[in-house]
């Protein structure tokens, strides 16, 4: 029966493929030991990869939806911290010095802590999370507000002319009413508000709390009327202090109003937070579930890496010997 050999050059080729195999193999059991998940899916599967395909689709589902809820945690919680500093800012002014006559040696004190709530009442406003503006509705980018300076002393001007306390108080609820300067020009942002964030499991958040809010115009109005206590305006010193006053209830109510916008904040973290463990736990039993199809035996893994080794170190071996071979010996 006739022999068939090959040649120099084709055995080297089948040697050099032989060991680029073997070498794949043992680089695959390496990782499948180090991990212990089977790095070839159908043939762990036996062919039917469907159910490992269905986990990959909720985990890449349940990951996109994380990082919605991620996103939306963080502009919630800076929403929050800017709504609390903004009913703390009303909560600042001392009420029962404004129920009192507001005159002498406080008036000063008290207007000027009142001007600073408003202005710092106004950068709050400003504020940003992840490079989008918190209260401009679907306002992507860029202030939502005009200059806090400008914007006081637009104010100031409208009132300046004003002598009695009542007029006064008219022409600030004037400027922050529907429609006023503060919400035609001071105003920056979109009128309409964010879509509501979807977190999956039915959960959803709305964040759509604007600069332009009643609660929050009727809040810079209360803290205006005790700023207007220090501004040179036409309004004697009884009259300021009557518009003093005044400010007591407005501030009452704009606390109120502050707060509730706190406290919706306050559910929609919660909310968030609660979708956050949800989806957690559903991806840690989605992973568990996966690694149960697809776990790597170690002790099975352990046997054929050292089965490898052996065949690499045998090829090498013969590989030696052949390229030793000569002529000479077989003279």
């Amino acid at each position: 029966m006739p022999t068939l050999t090959i040649g120099d050059l084709a055995q080297n080729f089948l040697m050099r493929h032989s060991n680029a195999r073997l070498s794949r193999n043992l680089s695959t059991l390496g990782d499948e030991l180090t991990f212990g998940i089977k790095k070839d899916v159908a043939a762990a599967m036996s062919g039917d990869t469907g159910q490992v395909a269905s986990i990959d689709r909720a985990l890449v589902r349940l990951d996109a939806q994380m990082l919605a809820t991620n996103e939306a945690g963080i502009r919630a919680d800076a929403t929050g911290i800017a709504l609390k500093t903004f009913t703390s800012r009303l909560q600042s002014i001392d009420l029962s010095v404004l129920s009192q006559s507001a005159t002498g040696p406080q008036l000063p004190a008290l207007a000027a802590g009142a001007k600073q709530a408003f202005l710092g009442a106004l950068s709050d406003l400003n504020g940003t999370a992840a490079g989008r503006p918190l209260f401009g509705g679907t306002a992507g980018a860029g202030p939502v507000l005009r200059n806090a300076e400008e914007i006081y002393a637009n104010l100031v001007a409208s009132v300046s002319a004003e002598t009695t306390s009542q007029d006064a108080s008219n022409a600030i609820d004037a400027y922050f009413a529907d429609g006023g300067p503060f919400q035609t020009g001071d105003y920056l942002g979109e009128v309409t508000d964010d879509a509501p964030v979807r977190l999956g499991g039915g959960a959803v958040v709305e964040m759509n709390t604007r600069a332009d809010d009643p609660k929050v115009r009727a809040g810079l109005a209360a803290m205006a009327r005790v700023a207007m206590l220090g501004e040179n305006i036409a309004m004697s010193l009884e009259e300021k202090a009557a518009l003093g006053r005044n400010a007591v209830p407005h501030l009452l109510a704009a606390t109120g109003g502050a707060i509730e916008l706190h406290s919706q904040t306050g559910a929609s973290q919660a909310t968030i937070d609660s979708s956050k463990v949800r989806l957690g736990v559903e991806r840690d039993a989605l992973r568990t579930g996966r690694l149960d199809l697809l776990s790597a035996d170690p002790y099975e893994t352990a046997t054929r890496l050292q089965q490898t080794e052996q065949q690499i170190e045998t090829l090498h071996t013969l590989t030696a010997r052949l390229s030793r071979l000569s002529l000479v010996n077989f003279i």
